[in-house]
């Protein structure tokens, strides 16, 4: 994704076989700032800003799926800001947003192996946790789709529109499971 103005920049990678530390290491440019730290502090944010969030995202998101990656764990604190957001409606200046962490993210079609759940819990599209949430089972993760990240853009849509997501991360899988089949959607 290297030179896209809404991915984090790719600096560096590197393989380390030194264990316990082996593995493939990826550098990327260091960014202090990013959306849920916005909406978690005092700044109130107009119409007019929540567009721009959103559409810097949404560009992002569209390059990543055109390259069929499944980015996996979007959610507000991997939607990086190049400088500090300070409100200013005179000259109407954002940070550029940029889309970071793609430590969970997949090819389209590929097949992952793992155990349990990945990603964030609030941000995952609810036939995931339902079919993919079975803390006795190994199975093949390849469930993730297009749609599951546009899930996920929705919940980041509400998380900065309202402040809060629509229902309360204090819940574990079971529960939630339990919340999600209770609504009994077909």
């Amino acid at each position: 994704f290297k030179g896209h103005k809404h991915i984090v920049n790719l600096i560096d990678i590197e393989i380390v076989q030194d264990k316990p530390y082996d593995g493939l290491y990826c550098y990327q440019e260091l960014i202090d700032y990013d959306l849920a730290r916005v909406i978690h502090s005092s700044v109130q944010l107009s119409e007019f800003h929540i567009q721009h969030f959103i559409y810097q995202i949404l560009c992002g998101v569209k390059y990543i799926h055109s390259a069929d990656v499944i980015h996996r764990d979007l959610k507000p604190s991997n939607c990086l800001l190049l400088s500090p957001y300070k409100h200013n409606d005179e000259e109407r200046v954002f940070p550029t947003v940029v889309i970071g962490d793609f430590g969970e993210s997949q090819m389209k079609g590929e097949y992952r192996t793992a155990t349990g759940c990945t990603g964030t819990m609030e941000f995952t599209a609810p036939e995931l946790i339902i079919e993919n949430c079975d803390s006795n089972s190994n199975s093949q993760y390849h469930e993730f789709s297009f749609q599951s990240d546009m899930y996920s853009l929705g919940m980041i849509g509400y998380f900065v529109i309202f402040g809060e997501l629509p229902f309360g991360s204090e819940l574990d899988i079971p529960e939630i499971k339990n919340c999600i089949k209770a609504l009994n959607i077909d």
